[in-house]
């Protein structure tokens, strides 16, 4: 059976939209950074809009990766869509939302917007993480370190011998 053929909400779905949390927090630590540089080390042209494209290297890696961080949210919402669990249509929508939101937060501190702006613009990048950290929890493999009891936990197995 190929992914075209299989119906909506398939187990492939659920595996796909996991598989989407290591880029997606990748690609979010990056723009953390380029943000910074961008706020700390880069003069903005004042005219907004095409004016700012070329006028630093690090600002077009920032806008590049704003696009690539709304496009891998706009498949995990999709997947998130397809797959019907509650948890994962929540969350994607968030990420979406926050992708979306930052990005047009920062397109308004380019146009010369006051602090709001850029408070949105970490709004929007805290959506993302909570999205990354739903999308990197469903990645862990089953028996992963987290979900298995420590030998002290309650209702721990005790290896066999003599009580």
């Amino acid at each position: 059976m190929n992914a075209r053929s299989r119906s909506p909400g398939s187990v492939a779905d659920p595996e796909r939209l996991a598989r989407l949390g290591p880029p997606l927090l990748g690609l979010i630590v990056i723009e953390f950074l380029l943000g910074m540089a961008v706020n700390l080390f880069v003069t903005v042209p004042t005219g907004g809009g095409a004016s700012v494209l070329g006028a630093s290297a690090v600002l077009d890696a920032h806008l590049v990766v704003a696009v690539l961080l709304i496009g891998i949210s706009a498949n995990a919402l999709r997947l998130g869509l397809r797959s019907g669990r509650r948890a994962a249509v929540a969350l994607t929508v968030v990420g979406f939302l926050g992708a979306v939101g930052a990005s047009l937060a920062g397109l308004a501190v380019l146009g010369g917007s006051g602090p709001g702006a850029s408070y949105a613009m970490s709004v929007g990048f805290a959506a993302l993480l909570i999205e990354a950290g739903y999308l990197l929890r469903r990645a862990l493999p089953s028996g992963a370190p987290s979900e298995r009891p420590s030998a002290g936990a309650a209702g721990a197995r005790m290896p066999p011998g003599p009580v």
